[in-house]
């Protein structure tokens, strides 16, 4: 019953996009139409109209057998300006063999349906580093910087100014490197999103928007998605969220 309400609430190319996605071969067009008029919401001519313009946009392919297929989605990146990147590197040269990764809100504006006002930077470093790193991080940049437990100061001054958050790196979560910084994957993102004070603004129902829109966007690996939430103790939590939108 949950399941369904949600779909009721998504959007037809939405749907379209999500349930397609769940069928690597393609998805057999009656199967389609049978779940887009499950709803009550949408009618055959409004299913054919949305194919028709998915296909025009390059985001749906017919395949040989009559099924519709989703396009392959991109990989997630992060896009650190040229502050917080020369940032990291001056991290990097005063803590050179400790894990740290980087990233901003601002890399998931277009997950997003309410846009905050100012950018966080997020910076996770191992956990026996994190007094001396606060403590360089002053003397590196002029933002005001928080640990993530500091709830109320993140509140307080995220709304109006950009700020860094600091909190501790999770053993094994899913991370990239390019161009000599680290980076979140897009699996990790979706767990921290539950999971920090950080990025309280992001959570509750406007999670379920940015999971379902993530999977539609961009290549995500679920296993490493469930594993790392298991980390974090969220798997239900996750779990809860990828029965919602259908995944």
């Amino acid at each position: 019953m949950t399941n369904l309400l949600y779909i009721c609430s998504m959007g037809l190319k939405e749907m379209v996009i999500g349930y397609t996605s769940n069928y690597s071969d393609g998805i057999p067009y009656g199967v389609l139409s049978d779940v887009v008029t499950t709803t009550g919401r949408y009618s055959v001519p409004s299913l054919n109209t949305t194919l028709y313009r998915l296909s025009k946009e390059g985001r749906i392919v017919k395949t040989k057998d009559g099924n519709i297929k989703l396009v392959s989605a991109k990989e997630f990146s992060v896009s650190l300006d040229e502050e917080m990147a020369a940032l990291y590197k001056r991290i990097k040269e005063r803590f050179p063999f400790s894990n740290i990764c980087m990233w901003n809100t601002d890399s998931i504006i277009n997950l997003m349906h309410d846009i905050p006002g100012n950018d966080i930077c997020i910076i996770n470093v191992e956990k026996d580093i994190l007094p001396a790193f606060m403590d360089a991080l002053e003397n590196m940049t002029n933002r005001l910087s928080f640990y993530d437990t500091d709830k109320s100061n993140i509140e307080r001054f995220s709304s109006s100014k950009d700020i860094l958050v600091v909190s501790q790196l999770v053993s094994q979560a899913p991370l990239r490197e390019v161009n000599g910084i680290t980076y979140p994957r897009i699996e990790k993102i979706l767990v921290d999103i539950i999971c920090e004070n950080s990025l309280h603004f992001l959570a509750g129902s406007q999670a379920y928007d940015i999971y379902a829109t993530a999977f539609e966007k961009y290549n995500i690996n679920k296993k490493a998605l469930l594993r790392y939430a298991g980390r974090r103790s969220r798997t239900e939590e996750v779990k809860t969220i990828l029965e919602e939108i259908g995944r």
